[in-house]
């Protein structure tokens, strides 16, 4: 059990980690706060727009490796994401079939997580790819301690986990393309 809370703590400091004495997260690795992420503002609060996915995937610097790290929440928002062409449109959505094990948005997978913030709120969904994310370790894992002494009045085991291990950002700054200085791109994009 604890196994499982240390992989849901460290996937929420990856994500939400203000980076000091803890791990520096995407939603924080903003340029507001020296990091290299850019901030696509939503065209309308608490909703979620075709327009707002396009400006994310502008903004994107890809290689290879784009994930969607999405809240829940979302869902609904989503799944529902077409772009007009013509008389018709295109869905930005596929839900996962046969071919295709993973729901994706844009052709990139979409990953449901809980520690995305709510819909509408700047975090709600971020694109980012997760091979220009560096994490360290002091150890080779965490350790267990055990203790009967703490509450041996009332029968009671404490139990300690300790993991040392920091991540942050690869990239120090967004990139500013040659030909576009307009514009910037990275690999950690999140709605606002």
């Amino acid at each position: 059990m604890m196994s499982v809370a240390l992989a849901g703590l460290l996937a929420d400091k990856a994500i939400n980690g203000i980076g000091a004495g803890e791990p520096m997260g995407y939603v924080t690795a903003t340029p507001s706060s020296g990091g290299p992420g850019i901030q696509v503002t939503r065209n309308t609060s608490a909703h979620i727009y075709s327009e707002d996915i396009l400006a994310m995937d502008m903004a994107f610097k890809d290689a290879g490796n784009g994930v969607w790290l999405i809240n829940h929440n979302c869902k609904t928002e989503i799944r529902s994401l077409y772009t007009v062409m013509g008389l018709s449109g295109q869905p930005l959505y596929q839900f996962a079939n046969g071919n295709l094990p993973f729901e994706t948005l844009l052709n990139r997978r979409i990953i449901w997580t809980e520690f995305c913030q709510t819909l509408g709120t700047k975090g709600d969904v971020i694109l980012v790819d997760p091979s220009q994310y560096l994490r360290g370790s002091l150890s080779t894992g965490p350790t267990f301690d055990t203790s009967p002494h703490v509450y041996f009045m009332t029968d009671q085991t404490t139990i300690r986990l300790v993991y040392y291990c920091d991540c942050r950002p690869m990239w120090k700054t967004y990139l500013t393309p040659r030909y576009a200085t307009t514009s910037y791109l990275s690999p950690y994009v999140m709605l606002s």
